[in-house]
């Protein structure tokens, strides 16, 4: 569960994803299932890159990116391995290109 500061309310935002390990860091996939606009959490990490993520019970603090170009690729075949379906997901979503966050941990 990820939990996020909204974008323009500030109010705390839960929502559940899927999110890929990569060391210490998290992949997340702002796919929006397809569609051709970005995911409302996307958003809101941008706007507040400080989140808490809740795995298995255990909470923890984040801070987010979204990757840059130079290292996307790598990224999207991580995602891939996990779930192969993104690849369904890009061929719907309209020629956006669909972002990659990287969660990594406050320490």
């Amino acid at each position: 569960m990820l939990t996020t500061k909204g974008a323009k309310s500030g109010k705390p935002r839960n929502v559940p994803l899927a999110g890929y390990p990569d060391g210490e860091n998290i992949i997340l996939v702002a796919s929006s299932l397809g569609n051709t606009h970005n995911p409302g959490w996307y958003y809101n990490l941008k706007a507040n890159p400080e989140v808490q993520l809740n795995i298995d019970g255990q909470s923890s603090n984040y801070v987010a990116r979204v990757v840059d170009k130079s290292v996307r690729e790598g990224y999207w075949q991580l995602a891939l391995s996990y779930y192969p379906g993104y690849i369904e997901y890009e061929k719907h979503c309209g020629g956006r290109e669909i972002p990659i966050v990287v969660l990594e941990p406050v320490t």
